[in-house]
């Protein structure tokens, strides 16, 4: 499940729990792979480099639903769980113990897509099915193969896909033909649907005919004066 605040898969877990009858629950994290670390090694770590990505809800270091599988994890021990979450805001980082780390993995298992492998899944998907998906369900797509290949598990699979592609058009348009950038919102919007051949949902289809109700543009040093100016602080 792609997954930067651990919501999905969290819902997966829960699920699970519940009785859906899930063997693994795979998570799967963009360059910003904190989570991959933490189901390795135990150890959560905030501190390290942050990565600005086209899948930019996983663009996450500090994942706050983690803090519940934690909390269930320690068998619903508040003390304990408030402590994880105590050394991570003052420190940065928290270690599980060994049991913990082990009643975990017997039921996920952790990876990363990074560089071009969201770009490639996208442009698989699209040139065997034609169906075109976003740039986190194809971090997913691309964890998953890559979890197959390594573990051989030959289990059914279900990736769970987040988002319309034409949330990200730039990205999806990107990876399945060579794209011109320069073209960009609704007109690329427009573009991608006539490549895909999906309807436009509902939501999408009004902005074309919305008021234009903000033209401001700021430049990033004058934002102080700006935010002053409409909250008309002297």
């Amino acid at each position: 499940m792609p997954t930067g605040n651990f919501g999905d898969i969290l819902a997966g877990y829960y699920s699970k729990q519940l009785g859906l009858p899930v063997n693994r629950l795979i998570c799967a994290s963009n360059q910003n792979n904190v989570l991959t670390d933490f189901f390795a090694t135990g150890k959560y770590d905030r501190q390290r480099p942050f990565f600005t990505t086209t899948s930019p809800s996983m663009d996450i270091l500090v994942s706050s639903n983690l803090e519940r599988l934690i909390f269930h994890a320690t068998g619903d021990n508040a003390d304990q769980t408030a402590a994880y979450m105590h050394d991570l805001e003052a420190n940065g980082s928290y270690q599980v113990t060994p049991e913990i780390l082990s009643q975990l993995g017997a039921t996920f298992s952790a990876g990363f897509a990074s560089g071009d492998d969201d770009k490639q899944a996208i442009a698989t998907v699209f040139d065997e099915t034609k169906f075109a998906i976003d740039p986190h369900t194809a971090i997913a797509k691309a964890v998953a193969d890559g979890y197959r290949q390594k573990t051989g598990d030959a289990h059914p699979m279900v990736i769970v896909s987040t988002a319309s592609p034409y949330k990200f058009p730039n990205a999806v348009l990107t990876a399945i033909e060579d794209h011109n950038e320069d073209v960009d919102g609704l007109d690329a919007v427009q573009k991608l649907q006539g490549l895909i051949n999906v309807p436009l949902p509902k939501a999408i289809t009004t902005l074309f005919d919305a008021p234009v109700r903000h033209d401001m543009t700021v430049q990033p040093a004058e934002m102080p004066a700006a935010i002053a100016k409409i909250l008309k602080i002297d």
